[in-house]
């Protein structure tokens, strides 16, 4: 069965006190524009993880068709991005942000449904820092999990280690098969971020579908 991933229509959704939520706008980032700069911005304070990709180089790959590097936005208001890969039968999300002031007020599950409108019946894949309670931002941790979890994700108990981090795979798929999902991403792309063909560590006690 393909991922339920847009539970509800977005004409349908309301906040506030029952207004609807106006369609977000999606526009391609391209490098050089003030909107690349402004989406760069976030990136940088959103994933400062060390081996992330140079973004020029990410909005390069996109441009030439090997990505989508999508911008949001709310009445001209910049609300994040996404940059993902297609591969076979998945959608690798390899970034997802929301602009920081406007966190908690439903971007990200809209920004999802949006792809999962386009990407029908794609099995979506993403990885987050494992959380645990001694982890020096750990509520920032288990507020992703939980995030993703309400979007249709299930963690997959598969965890792999970038320098002195542990990251968690999860996936809307009916099943999770990591030799699969890399045969596919060899084949469309040739290549994955180095972690995803390093040593996968399993832990059951992770697994929440």
């Amino acid at each position: 069965a393909s991922p339920s991933l847009p539970r509800y229509n977005l004409c349908s959704v309301k906040h506030g006190k029952g207004l609807q939520m106006s369609a977000l706008e999606v526009k391609p980032i391209v490098a050089g524009t003030e909107l690349a700069a402004i989406a760069e911005n976030l990136y940088v304070n959103a994933f400062p993880r060390e081996d992330k990709f140079a973004f020029d180089a990410m909005c390069r790959f996109a441009e030439g068709g090997g990505a989508e590097f999508s911008a949001y936005l709310d009445d001209k208001t910049f609300c994040g991005f996404s940059f993902t890969l297609t591969a076979g039968k998945y959608l690798f999300v390899l970034y997802l942000a929301t602009d920081e002031n406007l966190r908690s007020h439903g971007y990200g599950t809209r920004a999802l449904q949006l792809l999962a409108q386009e990407h029908p019946g794609k099995d979506f894949v993403l990885d987050i820092e494992l959380p645990y309670e001694d982890a020096p931002n750990a509520e920032q941790r288990y507020r992703r999990r939980a995030f993703y979890e309400r979007n249709g994700f299930w963690c997959t108990g598969d965890v792999f280690g970038v320098e002195d981090n542990l990251y968690l795979i999860l996936t809307t798929g009916e099943t999770w098969d990591r030799e699969d999902f890399l045969d596919c991403a060899r084949r469309a792309h040739g290549y994955l971020p180095d972690y995803y063909f390093g040593e996968i560590f399993h832990f059951p006690d992770e697994v929440r579908r």
